[in-house]
Parts: structure tokens; sequence; C-alpha cells
């Protein structure tokens, strides 16, 4: 019984190599594969013509939806632009501005724009932060408002048990480290 189809592989031979080129039957499908010399043979890799067209993904470039023209307007590759189809509308894709952005190549440590030394940014961030040292005034009344001065946390409130009316408290100024020195937030 004879199949339905028929394979058709040519060889080709050129110089030091053979390539098979594998026709499936009825359709225009194509594949091929080479080797060299004495070599391994290369995979089979899919060849594409006008009947077999490649996807989007097969050669890496963005499917086709809505946009049926794209193109630079006046033939200026500063301004790159698609047309939607139903619409007509033109769609800018990048600014003329955006195109010429400067940035810092790699390995250039020379700044493009302004930028500090070591020392004037020292001298403009904290660097760390701390509590002060603690005080703990006279005992307050629980009945009116106490609240620790600015620039200071509240760390420690309690009851005296002696007394039945009066808190006693306990804050701490904060400290930040700024240009080489601590320094004391204050009001």
């Amino acid at each position: 019984m004879r199949a339905s189809f028929t394979p058709f592989v040519t060889v080709l031979r050129k110089n030091a190599g053979v390539t098979q080129v594998y026709y499936v039957y009825n359709s225009s499908r194509v594949w091929s594969r080479s080797q060299y010399s004495t070599g391994a043979w290369t995979p089979w890799a899919r060849e594409y013509n006008t009947q077999n067209k490649p996807s989007a993904s097969d050669v890496y470039a963005i499917a086709q939806d809505s946009c049926e023209v794209a193109g630079f307007a006046n033939n200026n590759a500063a301004n790159p632009y698609m047309r939607h189809k139903s619409s007509n509308a033109v769609v800018t894709l990048a600014p003329q501005s955006w195109v010429w952005a400067t940035f810092q190549p790699k390995g250039s440590y020379t700044p493009a724009g302004q930028a500090y030394t070591k020392a004037e940014s020292e001298a403009r961030y904290v660097r760390n932060m701390q509590r002060g040292a603690a005080t703990s005034p006279a005992k307050t009344s629980q009945y009116g408002a106490n609240e620790a001065p600015t620039g200071c946390v509240l760390t420690r409130a309690w009851g005296d048990p002696s007394d039945d009316y009066g808190v006693l408290m306990t804050y701490r100024p904060l400290q930040i480290y700024l240009n080489g020195a601590w320094r004391t937030i204050t009001g």
C-alpha cells in the first residue's frame, strides 16, 4: 500500500559540507540542516517564504494589531509615528525632545551635570540619628496637658506611687549626625 504523501529531500554538496533540504508534501513548508565535514548535523531549521511567512515572535517583531503604517514624519528619524488603521489618526511614538536626551556614558565618572563631592554630600544629608541624654522634669498633674519640648520624644511616663495625682516622665532630644558632627534638633 502506498502512502498518501511522499516527503522530498534534496541533498546539496558544497566544498566540505552537506545541506539537506526537506520539502513537506502538499505545503509550502521547507526545513533544512547542514553538516560540515565529519562534524555533527545542525538542528533542523524552518525556512520562510511568501507562502510560509514567519510570525512576529519568530522574527522578534511587534505584532501588527491596529497599526496600518509606521514611519518617520518628513523622513526624519527623530519623529517616528504610526497611523491607526480604523481612525487614520497619527500616533507620535517619541517626541523629538526625548530622542535628544543626554546620558552619562558607561565608564565615565566625570559628572554630566552638577554633582556634589563627598564632603558636600556629608554636609547636606543626615547620616545617622540617635536619642540624646534623658531629662526628667518635676512631677506634673495627670489632669493637665503634658508634652515633651520641641525636638524631643517622650521615652517614659509613669504614675507616682506616693501620689494619686502626679505623673513622672522622661524625654530625650533627637540628635542627627550631619557634616561630621552630632547635632541636637531644637525648636
